[in-house]
């Protein structure tokens, strides 16, 4: 080999090299969280621990998770007000206690495989997020201060956001400032009204109804943006849409799809 050819051959290596470098730095600086609604609804039965325990295999950040309090004060997970859905049983939430809803199957509807699966207390969901993955809650009914006290006793006040109605927000920010509290904006008018009269950090807002402008005041203001892709944009085409108006994390039904679009697959 000549002199020629191994200063070619080095000079190749260093180009390889400095390529390689950027293609790392650009995408780290285009990262996106990945939010799992409801967990991997799609593999498991959702609101379950098998949910949730696919989304931390997977790597994803944060799992999305709906909440509601039991009749003699459990919070579970449960997306609608009454368990007919997702489980074997009926009747409302509210109406029942947390041995009634123990006894419910929420895996059989979905598939025999997952036959004998329980809908999970908040705990029981807390226990095997913690230190794993982040926690998206959307808080659809119950007791403020109950929820603040199970985010404190998993120590997960930093890894948690929590979506529901305005009243309800302000509430869980009373009983913990750390607690950062999620509410649905769409428009800039309601953000920089929101913003005079809650400690606001995050917000949702859906890539149906969002704009540029929303989203430049957003990140200029130092707010993340959590956007919702269910429905009919929740597909590639979708996700990359999403991806182009850089929201802090992307809620999906398919974190699975969106992992690949990130991955340029």
């Amino acid at each position: 080999m000549t002199t020629r050819d191994i200063m070619r051959k080095a000079l190749l290596i260093i180009i390889s090299a400095l390529v390689f470098q950027f293609s790392v730095i650009s995408a780290s600086e285009n990262t996106v969280k990945i939010i799992a609604h409801r967990g991997v609804k799609k593999f498991a039965p959702e609101n379950t621990l098998p949910a949730i325990q696919k989304a931390i295999g997977m790597g994803i950040d944060y799992v999305e998770i709906d909440i509601r309090e039991t009749r003699d004060g459990e919070i579970v997970l449960m997306h609608n007000s009454t368990v007919d859905a997702t489980t074997n049983g009926g009747g409302a939430v509210s109406e029942m206690t947390l041995e009634d809803i123990k006894k419910l199957d929420a895996g059989v509807k979905f598939s025999e495989k997952f036959k004998g699966t329980q809908v999970p207390t908040m705990r029981e969901a807390f226990a095997i997020m913690q230190g794993k993955i982040g926690g998206y809650i959307d808080f659809k009914a119950g007791s403020p201060e109950k929820v603040v006290r199970i985010v404190e006793e998993f120590k997960m006040e930093d890894d948690v956001v929590v979506y529901g109605g305005i009243d309800r927000l302000l509430e869980v920010q009373k009983h913990n400032k750390r607690i950062k509290v999620m509410p649905g904006i769409d428009n800039i008018n309601q953000l920089k009204l929101l913003m005079k009269s809650m400690d606001l950090k995050v917000v949702e807002t859906s890539i149906d109804i969002v704009t540029k402008e929303y989203m430049a005041f957003a990140n200029e203001s130092g707010i993340m943006v959590f956007m919702d892709i269910l429905g009919l944009s929740d597909n590639r085409t979708g996700m990359k849409r999403a991806l182009k108006l850089k929201p802090y994390a992307i809620q999906t039904d398919h974190p699975d799809i969106l992992l690949k679009v990130l991955q340029g697959k």
